[in-house]
């Protein structure tokens, strides 16, 4: 029998201790796919950005909010193409695009802890499940999408996300986990699927 390590078991390490300069800001560029970045120049202000010998920039904090973004096509190279250490990227802020789903993509950036997905156009709760597995995650802003008119909307993202310290810019309480757990452990978590399921059955016959 073989000793070496099976492949899920090989993990590496990140560092998510990024030399945060100021956030590379592409707001209110007019671009429609994150792909128009490469030809983008971000917006100046007052702290200069450092950029590294390979001319890539020294933070882990990404501003495109603004625009008319509609999914996540392009997400990587730009990442790889805009920051020194793209695996460290920890903040960013895709806020007032027309974003529909969340892509997993974001998995890939392990250390993002503050993410802005506000003023978009996601319409399927279950869209947050693929968030749970970013353990760094401390705050998301997801109100003015249509899935806040969901019932049970905040406790089914607190019980998805237990270490969010904030959603929606509101502070988020031990209580709040607390009974954010007891939601999920009632099965409510799938009372509120379901109907949205049978719906979707419906109108695909």
């Amino acid at each position: 029998m073989s000793n070496s390590p099976r492949r899920h078991q090989i993990v590496h390490a990140i560092d998510c201790n990024v030399e945060n300069g100021p956030p590379l800001d592409f707001s209110f560029k007019h671009i429609e796919t994150l792909s128009d970045l490469r030809n983008e120049e971000p917006r100046l202000g007052k702290v200069k950005y450092k950029i590294s010998s390979s001319g890539k920039h020294h933070t882990n904090s990404l501003r495109i909010n603004n625009n008319y973004v509609k999914n996540f096509d392009g997400f990587p190279e730009v990442v790889e193409k805009l920051l020194d250490k793209p695996n460290g990227l920890s903040w960013l802020d895709l806020s007032f695009n027309s974003i529909t789903k969340i892509d997993k993509v974001l998995l890939n950036y392990p250390c993002i802890k503050v993410l802005y997905l506000h003023g978009n156009k996601i319409e399927d709760i279950e869209e947050i499940d693929k968030l749970a597995s970013l353990t760094e995650l401390k705050s998301i802003a997801l109100h003015g999408n249509p899935i806040v008119d969901v019932q049970g909307y905040r406790n089914y993202v607190l019980s998805l996300l237990p270490n969010l310290r904030q959603l929606d810019f509101s502070a988020v309480t031990k209580q709040d986990i607390r009974l954010a757990a007891d939601w999920r452990k009632m099965g409510n978590a799938r009372k509120l699927k379901s109907p949205r399921k049978k719906k979707q059955q419906q109108n695909d016959q």
